[in-house]
């Protein structure tokens, strides 16, 4: 029998079509979209054709269009990739610190490690906008440098050349306004204050460092915050992807077009 070895991306697409019809998690809610089944369609087709020259079974060579519809579909999938990350920061923020320290007795407080992923989810959720706004500029052309565009200038381009569709991605942006102001502290600063964990009492670092114990009503209280917050960033997360669905699925002619 003869192996074929065919390109990463089909193997990527083969994964992508399987989840379309079982919606399970924040990734796969991104493939509810009109728009990302045509591009799936649409991208599939570039795939195969760019296996069948790659093993020397096609001389022709991909046309410009379908080079664009490679980017879309690359760019897509990294979108999928930042809702895993996110998804597996919601995972790790569920789980019972007690159980973590199990496997990983060296963690120094309760607070650090909330914080730790509160901030990796605040890096990853403006990953989204950014991302979109790579998208965006591949299909109506707006010509923003490749490594520069993000969700803002892509915004603005639209805006200058009189485009009504701004104000999908300007939905995005201000749906996350207050997280791009902590996530930009953050990385140019080096701290930030995660407003997430403003008012949560870390009980169980309280009584390591003072020797004492505190009533387990305060310990369940401060749980019921945690969680609270918890909910509130996952919320959060399927409010901007429903709003990037929307700006995908309004978009639609201008996929179709490539």
């Amino acid at each position: 029998m003869i192996k074929i070895d065919y390109p990463k991306e089909l193997h990527i697409f083969v994964s992508i079509y399987v989840s379309v019809d079982m919606p399970q998690n924040l990734s796969d809610h991104l493939y509810k979209s009109k728009f990302s089944l045509t591009l799936v369609h649409k991208a599939s087709k570039a795939i195969i054709k760019k296996g069948a020259i790659q093993l020397d079974k096609d001389s022709t060579k991909l046309t410009e269009g379908e080079k664009l519809t490679l980017k879309l579909f690359e760019y897509f999938t990294s979108l999928q990739r930042v809702l895993q990350d996110i998804e597996n920061v919601l995972v790790f923020l569920k789980i019972d610190t007690k159980k973590i320290r199990k496997v990983y007795p060296l963690l120094d407080t309760d607070e650090e490690y909330y914080k730790y992923h509160f901030e990796n989810y605040i890096i990853r959720i403006i990953s989204l906008q950014d991302i979109v706004g790579k998208l965006g500029n591949i299909l109506y052309k707006t010509n923003i440098d490749d490594e520069k565009c993000n969700g803002y200038n892509f915004k603005e381009a639209l805006k200058k050349n009189g485009n009504p569709k701004h104000s999908y991605i300007s939905a995005i942006l201000e749906q996350s306004i207050d997280v791009k102001k902590v996530r930009h502290k953050k990385l140019h600063r080096g701290i930030a204050e995660i407003n997430n964990l403003r008012g949560v009492v870390f009980w169980d670092d309280l009584e390591k460092a003072t020797s004492k114990k505190f009533d387990r009503i305060l310990h369940e209280m401060s749980a019921g915050d945690l969680s609270i917050q918890i909910n509130e960033i996952e919320k959060e997360t399927v409010k901007i992807i429903d709003l990037i669905i929307e700006f995908f699925d309004n978009s639609l002619d201008e996929l179709n077009n490539i």
